[in-house]
C-alpha cells in the first residue's frame, strides 16, 4: 500500500495533519484554494441561482404574481426532503410579501406529487400560481390539468427526468445541468433555497437562517456531499449547532441530543426519521409547522406530537421487518436474484421504505417491498446499493407500472395486482445486466464509468499502530461532514500479529480481531458482517484496511477501528518465494479474495483452487444472463465497467473472487472489430427472425462479446447509419469504446483491495 504524497508544504499552508492533506491531495484538492474551499466554507465560491435553468423565468412569474396580489400554493412532498423544501419556500415567500399557503399529499391516499383532487381543490380556491418542490418534473397529465384550469405552474425539482419536460411556465432541476456541474447533485430543499436567494438576492442573513433547513433535507435524502450541496451542508450545520430554531430545539431536546454535538449523523438517524414520522402515519403539515413557527411554546407540542408518530412508526417498523426478516430466513430463494422483492396484502405502505433500507443492509442486495390489498393497486417503496440505480431498473419495467418516480438511490412505484409476477420476473432479469437509465441524459450515464473508477481506486494511507488515535480522529474530522460523495478516508497498517479473534452480536455476524505489531503495540479492530477466510486465523501475520471513527462513551472518547479488509501479511523483501507459488488470499466486509492476474502459473492454480462444478466462471460474460449464487467466482475477463463488476458481484454473492483476467485486450474493444462482430450479430438475429431494437436482443449481444448494452446500442445507431456514417454516431462509439479499454486496463492493473471495493 502506497501513496503519492502531497508537498509537504501544502500540509503546512491549510494548516491540516499531514494524513489529512493527503486524503485531500489524493482526491483531487491539490491547490490551497481549492483545499481551503472544501475545509472551510469561508473559501468556496458557490454557484450562482441563475446558472439553473428556467431561474430567471421563474423568479420574473413570482414577482408578477406578489404584485398581481394572486395566491400561491406551495405543493411539496412528504418526506424530510420534502417538508424542508415546502418550508424554505414558505418562509420565502412569505419574506417576499407575497399571498401564499401549501399543501402536502396524504402518503396514504395519493401517495408521492401532483394529483388531480387537490389541483381541482387549488383552482376552487382561487389559486393561480402553482409552486411545486421536491416533485413535479414527471407529472406530466397533472400539470396539463391544472394549466386547463388557469393555473400557471412552477416546477422546482431534483429527481430523475423524463423523456421530456412538463410544458409549464419554468422547470427548475438540477439534473438538466452537465453532470459535473457543482449544482447538479442538490437535493429538492437545495433547489427551493436557490429559488428563495434568486427571488431576495440582498437578504443575505435572510439566506443564512434557512441553512439549517437545507442541511437536513440533505443529509436524509441522502444527497452526494459534493461542491455546493457540501457547502450549504457545512453552514446549515452550523446554524443547526448556534441558532437552532425552535422546532429544531424541540426536537433535539425530544432525542436528547445538544445542539452543540449535533453533527450529519444526528440528522441521519435522530431527526430524519421523527420528521419523516409525521409524513408516514399522519400528514406532513405538522413538520412544516413545527419548523416554520418562530415561537418556542407552539413547538413543544407540535414536537411532542412527532415524537408520538416516531414512538408509532418504530413499533409499525419493527413488526414488518420481523415478518420481512422470517420470510427470507423460511425461504432462501428470496435472495437469489440481483435483487430483493418482497410482498406482503397487509403490510402499510408508510414505513415500506424504511423497511427496504433494512434489507438493503443486511442482504447487501437493493430491494423493493411492496403491499398489495385487496382491490388496491400494488404499491411499494425501494432502497439500493452504491453503484446500482434502482429507478433505472424500475423504469425497465414502465410498461407494468400504474407510477413510479424517484431517484438512483431509492424509487416509489405502484402497479396492478396481475402484473406483479411479471414484474418480478421483468426487474431481476434486468438487474442481471447493465440497463441504460431512462430517467438520466447520455451525459450522466457516460460519467458512471469514471466516477466508479475514481470511488474505486482511493489508496489507503499507511500508519503505525500507535497513530491511531482520538487525536487523529479529530483531525479526520476536518474533512466532515462524511457521506455520499466524500467518504471517510481508508488508512492501513501492515505486518499485525493476529492475537486473537472473536465473533459477536446477533448470529455471532460481527468479528474483532485483537492485533499485536513487532514491537507489540495493540490495535483492536471490528470487521462488521465480516465474512472470514480461513488463513486468518491467530499468529497470523496480516496487513490491514480501515477506516477510524471517535467512539464516545459515558464520557470517555476512543478511536474505533473499522475493518475494510484484511489479509495475510507479504513481505516483498523476504527470499521466500512461498507466495508465488501460494496466493495469498485477503478478506474484506464481504468476501474472501485471492488474487491470480500476475501469477506466474496462473491456469495450474486456477486448476488447483477451482473445483468444478461448484464454482461459477465469468469468462466472456456470456452467461451474465444465468449468473446465480455460488460459493465462488472466478473472473477470466476483465469487464467492460465497474457497472458490470457491481452487478456480477451483486448476482453471483460470491464467498471467494478469484481475480484471473489475461493479460491482453480484447479484440472487440477497438472500432472496426467490434462493428464487424456487431454486424455478424445482427445479421444472425434477422435471419433468426429476432428485433435487433429488442432490448433482450440487445442484452444477448452484450453479453456475447463482453461489452456495455449502451455500446452496443451505439454501434447499432452506427451501423444503420451506414453507407453515410454520422460522425457523431462514430465519435459516440469510439468515446465508450474508449472509456471500456480504460477500465479493462485499470482492472487488470489495480490494486485487489480497490476492486473489491466497489461493491
Amino acid at each position: 500500500m502506497s501513496v503519492i504524497s502531497p508537498p509537504r508544504e501544502f500540509s503546512a499552508a491549510i494548516g491540516v495533519h499531514p494524513v489529512v492533506a493527503r486524503v485531500l491531495w489524493q482526491r483531487g484538492f491539490q491547490t490551497i484554494e481549492s483545499a481551503r474551499g472544501f475545509l472551510d466554507p469561508d473559501y468556496y465560491v458557490p454557484a450562482e441561482s441563475s446558472e439553473l435553468q428556467d431561474m430567471d423565468k421563474a423568479v420574473a412569474r413570482l414577482r408578477l404574481a406578489r404584485q398581481s396580489g394572486e395566491l400561491i400554493r406551495i405543493w411539496g412532498d412528504f418526506d424530510v426532503d420534502g417538508q424542508t423544501s415546502t418550508s424554505v419556500l414558505l418562509l420565502g415567500l412569505c419574506a417576499a410579501q407575497t399571498r401564499v399557503g401549501f399543501t402536502i399529499p396524504n402518503r396514504a391516499t395519493h401517495s408521492h406529487g401532483l394529483n388531480e383532487e387537490g389541483i381541482r381543490r387549488a383552482h376552487a380556491e382561487g389559486v393561480t400560481l402553482l409552486l411545486t418542490c421536491d416533485c413535479g418534473v414527471t407529472d406530466f397529465e397533472q400539470v396539463a390539468l391544472a394549466q386547463s384550469l388557469g393555473l400557471d405552474v412552477i416546477i422546482t425539482d431534483h429527481h430523475d427526468l423524463g423523456d421530456h419536460l412538463p410544458d409549464t411556465c419554468a422547470v427548475i432541476n438540477p439534473k438538466r445541468l452537465p453532470v459535473h456541474h457543482p449544482l447538479r447533485t442538490l437535493p429538492g430543499v437545495g433547489v427551493a433555497y436557490k429559488l428563495v436567494q434568486a427571488l431576495l438576492p440582498d437578504q443575505l442573513e435572510f439566506h443564512k437562517s434557512l441553512t439549517d433547513l437545507v442541511a437536513l433535507g440533505i443529509v436524509a435524502d441522502l444527497a452526494d456531499q459534493v461542491a455546493d450541496t457540501r457547502f450549504l451542508l457545512q453552514l446549515g450545520l452550523d446554524q443547526l449547532r448556534t441558532k437552532p430554531r425552535p422546532g429544531v430545539l424541540a426536537l433535539l431536546q425530544n432525542a436528547g441530543v445538544a445542539p452543540g454535538k449535533l453533527d450529519a449523523e444526528t440528522i441521519g438517524f435522530q431527526l430524519g426519521p421523527r420528521l419523516n414520522a409525521a409524513g408516514r402515519l399522519d400528514t406532513a403539515h405538522v413538520s412544516v409547522e413545527l419548523l416554520t413557527t418562530r415561537d418556542a411554546m407552539e413547538a413543544a407540542p407540535l414536537a411532542a406530537t412527532i415524537e408520538s408518530l416516531n414512538q408509532q412508526r418504530k413499533t409499525l417498523q419493527k413488526s414488518i421487518e420481523d415478518e420481512a426478516l422470517r420470510m427470507l430466513a423460511e425461504d432462501p430463494s428470496l435472495v437469489d436474484g440481483p435483487i430483493v422483492v418482497l410482498n406482503a396484502p397487509h403490510w402499510q405502505q408508510s414505513v415500506l421504505g424504511i423497511v427496504a433500507a433494512t434489507i438493503v443492509n443486511v442482504t447487501n442486495k437493493p430491494a423493493i417491498v411492496l403491499t398489495s390489498p385487496e382491490n388496491e393497486l400494488v404499491r411499494g417503496s425501494a432502497r439500493s446499493v452504491h453503484g446500482v440505480d434502482i429507478h433505472g431498473l424500475i423504469m425497465t419495467q414502465g410498461h407494468l407500472l400504474a407510477h413510479s418516480g424517484g431517484h438512483p438511490m431509492a424509487a416509489g412505484l405502484a402497479l396492478k395486482r396481475e402484473y406483479l409476477t411479471a414484474f418480478r420476473e421483468g426487474i431481476q432479469r434486468a438487474a442481471l445486466v447493465p440497463v441504460p437509465s431512462v430517467s438520466r441524459s447520455p451525459a450522466s450515464a457516460d460519467s458512471e464509468v469514471m466516477e466508479a473508477l475514481e470511488d474505486a481506486t482511493e489508496i489507503p494511507f499507511v500508519i503505525q499502530p500507535q497513530d491511531a488515535t482520538v487525536e487523529l480522529c479529530d483531525a479526520l474530522d476536518r474533512l466532515a461532514p462524511f457521506g455520499r460523495g466524500n467518504p471517510r478516508p481508508l488508512l492501513g497498517v501492515t505486518d499485525l500479529r493476529v492475537v486473537r479473534i472473536e465473533k459477536f452480536g446477533v448470529g455471532r455476524r460481527h468479528v474483532t480481531f485483537h492485533l499485536r505489531d513487532r514491537a507489540g503495540t495493540q490495535l483492536r479492530a471490528i470487521m462488521w458482517r465480516g465474512v472470514m477466510p480461513q488463513t486468518i486465523v491467530p499468529e497470523a501475520s496480516v496487513d490491514l484496511i480501515f477506516t477510524l471513527r471517535k467512539n464516545e462513551f459515558k464520557g470517555r472518547s476512543e478511536a474505533q477501528v473499522e475493518v475494510v479488509s484484511i489479509g495475510l501479511h507479504h513481505n516483498k523483501d523476504s527470499a521466500d518465494q512461498s507466495s508465488v507459488s501460494d496466493p495469498k488470499p485477503f478478506a474484506t466486509a464481504r468476501f474472501e479474495v485471492i488474487d491470480l492476474r500476475n501469477h506466474p502459473d496462473r491456469d495450474g492454480e486456477i486448476a488447483r483452487i477451482v473445483s468444478p462444478p461448484n464454482n461459477h466462471m465469468i469468462g466472456r460474460l456470456g452467461n451474465w444472463l444465468d449468473l446465480s449464487p455460488v460459493p465462488s467466482l472466478l473472473v477470466t475477463d476483465a469487464p467492460p465497467s465497474g457497472e458490470e463488476w457491481r452487478l456480477a458481484l451483486a448476482a453471483a454473492r460470491p464467498q471467494t473472487v478469484v481475480l484471473a483476467p489475461v493479460a491482453t485486450g480484447e479484440t472487440t474493444d477497438y472500432q472496426k472489430s467490434f462493428l464487424i462482430a456487431l454486424e455478424g450479430m445482427v445479421k444472425v438475429a434477422r435471419r433468426r427472425g429476432d428485433a435487433v431494437d429488442d432490448l433482450q436482443i440487445q442484452r444477448r449481444m452484450a453479453a456475447r462479446v463482453n461489452h456495455r448494452l449502451i455500446t452496443i446500442q451505439a454501434g447499432l445507431a452506427m451501423l444503420q447509419s451506414l453507407p453515410s456514417v454520422d460522425s457523431e454516431a462514430a465519435t459516440r462509439l469510439e468515446q465508450l469504446l474508449v472509456e471500456t479499454r480504460a477500465y479493462r486496463s485499470y482492472f487488470r492493473s489495480a490494486p485487489a483491495t480497490a476492486l473489491t471495493r466497489v461493491v
